[in-house]
């Protein structure tokens, strides 16, 4: 592993509360993660080849019916996710984004969504420009108390297969360092960091910055795409 490769990987130590019981410790950790991407935020770049490889299954330790999000179930999702706005999710769907549920006892415990094409990314303020064959995943949540149960690992590979058999090529995602959780669950699960996109925040703008790792190429982030801004798109993005 070169220096480089380790310049991105995270630490650990400044770490978003995620969902987590804390301690005094893993309190001050959040407190400070939070006040550093008030003004600094990050986001590692990571990409799963699709093509030309048999995608390993994973089997979640309950029963669970995975399948696509459909119009008609989006009071469902909104149960599922309460802060979630009914004009955002039916706005996605419409656009052509996809959510892959996790159904268990006939409500959504676990969810992500997947898009193509030129995506906004809250967090960056920007959106991301992916490559032809390129998949993007995000706002990936599993409810508390559902958490433990493999849920992850097995969506994360439904989704990935059939992303294969839709002809995709790659899936992306993008991860902030300071959710370290989600980073070493998706590396587990076979995803490469390829690079890193940072943003210096100030009250009418911000300096941007990419670091791809040695023969590697970040997709572009560009601040608008075919008239949509922040605004009028809604586009989805995570902090994943």
């Amino acid at each position: 592993m070169s220096d480089q490769d380790l310049a991105l990987r995270p630490s650990g130590v400044l770490r978003l509360r995620e969902g987590r019981h804390l301690d005094l410790r893993g309190h001050a950790s959040s407190i400070a993660a939070r006040a550093l991407t008030t003004i600094y935020r990050r986001m590692l770049c990571l990409v799963y080849p699709l093509q030309g490889r048999t995608i390993p299954i994973y089997r979640p330790q309950i029963d669970i019916d995975f399948r696509p999000l459909v119009s008609a179930e989006i009071g469902d999702y909104l149960r599922f996710r309460p802060s979630a706005a009914r004009d955002v999710v039916s706005r996605r769907l419409s656009h052509g984004d996809q959510c892959h549920a996790s159904w268990y006892r006939g409500k959504i415990v676990d969810a992500c969504w997947i898009s193509t094409g030129t995506v906004f990314v809250p967090y960056l303020n920007r959106f991301i420009a992916l490559e032809r064959g390129d998949v993007y995943s995000y706002d990936s949540y599993t409810l508390p108390d559902y958490r433990g149960y493999g849920l992850f690992m097995a969506r994360n590979s439904y989704t990935a297969r059939r992303n294969q058999k839709e002809g995709y090529e790659r899936s992306v995602a993008l991860v902030a360092p300071e959710n370290y959780a989600s980073w070493l669950i998706l590396t587990r699960s076979g995803l490469e960091t390829i690079g890193e996109y940072s943003f210096m925040r100030f009250p009418f703008g911000g300096i941007y910055r990419t670091k791809a790792l040695s023969g590697r190429t970040l997709p572009e982030l560009v601040p608008s795409s075919n008239g949509y801004d922040q605004k009028s798109s809604a586009l989805p993005g995570t902090v994943t």
